[in-house]
């Protein structure tokens, strides 16, 4: 569709402008002595707002020889042919016009100055119809440069999602490597524990699995998972593994990103729990600030812990998972003094939508 005539503002200042032009030229006209204010008025004001509607074709010329990628051995016979053509239809519709003003309105000069005003009518129509070619121009560049735009805009979504689908399909061999790890460990001296794990692990992957393309659910569900995962860990370390909830009223309903927590948990367990001869208790806080969710993980550590030699990817993953979901409004804090690691993390607290709350 035509943008000028797709956009009723738009269209309302092209008329406007195209009128301001007609009203101007009777001015002129008159002035000059030619024609009376009243001829001049009722000949130029509605041709010029027919001109501006004959005008509204050159879009079509402009956008299939576009200004910069046609050559100008094509682009000038086009458009001369077109002004010809255009100029000459509203010279004639004038004419037309005038005689009929002279005819019904009573009047009895128009025509006799349309006809003596030919040729500066001519060049006028000339000049307006490069006047329209410009202004095509134009809306041609700034339509593409929004095409661009948004392919850009896609591109980078669409970006964005593929880094996201990454980090995301991060977590579940990571995760999984670790447990399967503790299962081999178990086979052999607690084989009943072993089976309990495999199972309540198939129970966890056939959770998550089921979250799909889900770029969020809620708060409620992912503590249904993060306990799950504990459960999973009990397995290995009994009663040394306790977990604690916290969470204001209010926050269950929250979306976050699925899967959040369970890094956050892993690196508790892994670098906090693990290394403590008498275990330790892994509490998760959540509460709402405003507009913002805050959700913190606390878990005691040994001060004296050999240091790891590997760079985990669960702290860094969710580091960049809330950049690339909220930018500066998501991150991660972590923070250790006094034998007790925490973690926080602050979202955006947004409302539920259909796909959080199915």
């Amino acid at each position: 569709m035509h943008p000028i005539l797709a956009d009723r503002r738009l269209l309302g200042a092209y008329l406007g402008s195209w009128i301001a032009i007609g009203a101007l030229l009777a001015g002129l006209l008159a002035a000059a002595g030619r024609a009376t204010v009243a001829d001049a008025g009722l000949l130029l004001v509605p041709m010029a707002g027919l001109g501006a509607f004959l005008c509204l074709a050159v879009w079509y010329p402009v956008r299939a020889q576009p200004p910069g990628r046609t050559p100008l051995a094509r682009w000038v016979p086009v458009h001369m042919a077109s002004a010809a053509v255009t100029t000459s239809f509203w010279l004639l519709a004038g004419l037309a016009w005038a005689r009929a003003v002279e005819r019904f309105g009573g009047r009895a000069g128009p025509a006799a100055v349309w006809r003596a005003e030919l040729p500066l009518l001519a060049v006028t129509g000339g000049l307006l119809y490069l006047l329209a070619t410009t202004l095509h121009a134009l809306l041609l560049a700034f339509e593409e440069a929004r095409r661009a735009e948004r392919r850009a805009l896609r591109a980078q979504v669409l970006a964005r999602e593929a880094e996201l689908h990454a980090l995301k399909a991060q977590i579940d061999p990571h995760f999984l490597y670790n447990c399967l790890n503790s299962i081999a460990a178990l086979a052999g001296r607690q084989p009943a524990e072993a089976r309990t794990m495999s199972t309540r692990l198939a129970g966890f992957l056939r959770s998550s699995l089921d979250l799909g393309p889900r770029t969020a659910i809620p708060l409620a569900r992912e503590l249904e998972l993060a306990t799950t995962y504990l459960e999973i860990e009990r397995v290995r370390f009994g009663d040394r593994l306790d977990l604690r909830l916290e969470i204001a009223e209010g926050c269950s309903e929250t979306p976050v990103p699925p899967l959040l927590l369970q890094p956050l948990l892993e690196n508790a367990v892994k670098h906090g729990v693990a290394h403590r001869l008498e275990g330790g208790r892994i509490t998760i806080a959540a509460r709402r600030r405003g507009a913002e969710l805050t959700i913190e993980i606390t878990n005691p550590c040994d001060d004296d812990r050999p240091t790891s030699r590997r760079k985990g990817i669960g702290l860094a993953n969710v580091r960049e998972r809330l950049r690339l979901l909220h930018g500066a409004a998501g991150r991660l804090d972590t923070e250790e003094r006094g034998g007790t690691f925490r973690a926080t993390v602050r979202i955006p607290a947004v409302a539920a939508g259909p796909e959080e709350t199915a």
